[in-house]
């Protein structure tokens, strides 16, 4: 366990050094012989759902501009389709929320994929004032947007840029709290943590990334919200719900990609193990016990030895203090945190 341990922290080492290699970000000189962004977007179809909310919101304005220039984060049409997000569903969606949703895509500059530094979520603000983060590296020149991925890059226009995108960018929520109420899928493990006293934090702290095991999860070993509610913290070890809050950390799935995140993560009794090298369709993640050679660990195989997986199509919901992953298996069951 020790060698493993000195590994991830080797790796985690190796991350530092990475993320201190960067380049400032820079803005793509304007190409005088190309067609404008409103010529762009209106002849390409692919782009039509976001150009049609673009008229609706009256931010297609913008692509007349002939100023510095705008980088338009484009979802195809095909992204919507891959999002269950129909031409109905947009319409659908207040006025206010869909300006502001149409804007996020947006960033002031051009700003080709050469332009943008190499970096593990690089922050950029919006013209929502909403970031985003960028993720691209020398090793993987693929580029990631909130851990979505550039399917198309540098379609030039002479007043701007756009990068297509395999889905749409969602705002980010107020806080990671307000993202595992708005889900409705984590009522398990939202009784949890107010019942362990690791609710309200959620609110503010940050960076924070939450393992988030759903209702479905917890279902499979015969737990229910009402039997979480009805927990003696008294009785269980605070790492059977401290260990899905991970702080100070913050990185999207497909970051896993590029580099191994700073850790292992000490978090509430546990060591946070991050791995991505077993596969190319997703992460892995597992939660070992700080005391794990004490007998009554060591013969618990759901706390040593057992990876989960983490799917790299799910990239992670973003809000402004932190990111939710997640997960369809329980990394730490309840009855084996029972103290004894």
């Amino acid at each position: 366990m020790m060698r493993e341990y000195n590994k991830y922290l080797l790796c985690a080492l190796v991350c530092v050094m990475a993320g201190c290699i960067k380049k400032e970000a820079m803005h793509t000189a304007p190409d005088s012989t190309a067609a404008s962004l409103r010529s762009l977007m209106k002849s390409n179809f692919s782009f039509s759902m976001f150009y049609e909310v673009m008229m609706q919101t009256g931010t297609d304005s913008l692509l007349d501009n002939n100023a510095a220039g705008y980088t338009l984060m484009v979802p195809d049409n095909g992204a919507f389709a891959r999002s269950g997000i129909s031409r109905d569903s947009l319409r659908k969606i207040p006025a206010a929320d869909l300006r502001r949703m149409v804007l996020y895509h947006i960033l002031p500059g051009k700003t080709g994929s050469a332009a943008i530094p190499q970096a593990i979520g690089f922050s950029w603000n919006t013209l929502s004032n909403d970031r985003l983060f960028t993720s691209t590296t020398s090793a993987d020149t693929n580029l990631y947007v909130n851990g979505i991925t550039v399917i198309r890059k540098n379609i030039q226009a002479a007043n701007g840029i756009i990068h297509a995108l395999n889905n749409p960018l969602t705002v980010p929520a107020a806080s990671v709290q307000d993202l595992l109420v708005q889900q409705g899928t984590y009522r398990c493990l939202i009784a949890g943590l107010k019942k362990f006293g690791l609710w309200d934090g959620l609110k503010t702290k940050k960076p924070v990334v939450i393992i988030a095991p759903t209702d479905e999860a917890f279902a499979l070993h015969n737990w229910k919200a009402d039997a979480v509610e009805q927990m003696d913290p008294a009785a269980f070890r605070k790492l059977v719900f401290g260990a899905y809050i991970i702080s100070p950390a913050f990185f999207f799935l497909q970051d896993l990609k590029m580099a191994p995140v700073a850790g292992p993560f000490l978090q509430e009794e546990s060591l946070y193990l991050v791995r991505n090298v077993v596969s190319v369709t997703e992460a892995e993640f597992k939660v070992v016990p700080t005391n794990y050679r004490d007998p009554e660990y060591s013969m618990r195989d759901i706390f040593f030895g057992k990876w989960f997986p983490v799917p790299f199509s799910r990239p992670g919901a973003l809000a402004v203090n932190g990111i939710v992953h997640q997960v369809d298996q329980l990394p730490v069951i309840p009855d084996s945190t029972r103290i004894k």
